[in-house]
């Protein structure tokens, strides 16, 4: 009877008492944190570049192409309607508020025919204005209904552009004016009206505005003749500029990430 008592409780111990378990395997995915990216959207976008203030004008008078009074260093554009690209970024908080990031690409013909009628020299020119621009700043964005929204930014940032090269022959001789690279800090306003195709995906029509003082830090003038190695004459220290605006009226798509 003892022997059966003793039995009947060394059971029951092992029934009941439970050792120190092992921990349960965590997966990796349970160690990272969750990044939320609810609010954040790329859009690309094409269409115009209108030039405005001193890129667009044909009055070379007093400027550094005015060869009949002193020496100046405002240029003038000379440049058309032309064409625009840019990759936006944008982040938009709980608040109706973000913030957006705008890399663009402007592409504006050089009106060599208006030029040379205008300065008085024969001059060819086969260069482009290309305006790159770099900017960052604030948006606030509205809704209007469950598919219409409305937004408006101000960005500020880099903006570089290149200067054509012009040159004219007289005989045999060729004198080609070329300018460095021109860069400047800039700003831009701009608006944009979107419309919600689906969730993810929306189509935009944008309308915005850059402006910067374009500085060139130096151009060479080049002399060639058959013959002849080239003469170059380099005018580093000589800075030149141009007074930029560039009117940006594009659609696109814009991909949003829920």
């Amino acid at each position: 009877m003892l022997g059966c008592i003793f039995s009947f409780f060394t059971a029951s111990a092992q029934d009941y008492y439970q050792g120190p378990q092992p921990p349960k395997n965590k997966s990796y995915k349970d160690d990272q944190p969750s990044i939320n990216i609810s609010g954040f959207s790329i859009a690309l976008s094409l269409g115009a570049a209108i030039p405005f203030k001193s890129f667009s004008s044909t009055n070379v008078k007093n400027s550094f192409w005015d060869f009949n009074s002193s020496d100046s260093t405002k240029l003038q554009g000379f440049a058309k309607p032309g064409t625009n690209i840019n990759v936006t970024a944008s982040y938009l908080f709980p608040n109706s508020m973000g913030i957006r990031l705008m890399i663009g690409s402007n592409s504006n013909p050089f009106d060599i025919s208006t030029f040379t009628s205008t300065v008085g020299v024969p001059f060819t020119s086969t260069d482009a204005f290309h305006t790159r621009e770099y900017l960052i700043g604030p948006y606030i964005s509205f809704s209007q209904g469950p598919k219409l929204k409305f937004e408006a930014d101000a960005m500020i940032g880099l903006v570089t552009a290149n200067y054509p090269s012009v040159a004219f022959s007289i005989v045999d001789t060729t004198e080609t004016f070329s300018f460095n690279a021109g860069k400047s800090f800039g700003y831009s306003f701009g608006g944009a009206v979107k419309y919600s195709i689906t969730e993810q995906l929306d189509i935009a029509i944008n309308a915005s505005y850059t402006q910067a003082s374009m500085t060139y830090p130096g151009w060479t003038d080049t002399f060639t003749a058959p013959g002849y190695y080239p003469y170059v004459r380099q005018h580093t220290s000589d800075i030149t500029n141009m007074p930029m605006g560039i009117l940006k009226i594009t659609a696109g798509i814009v991909f949003n990430f829920k």
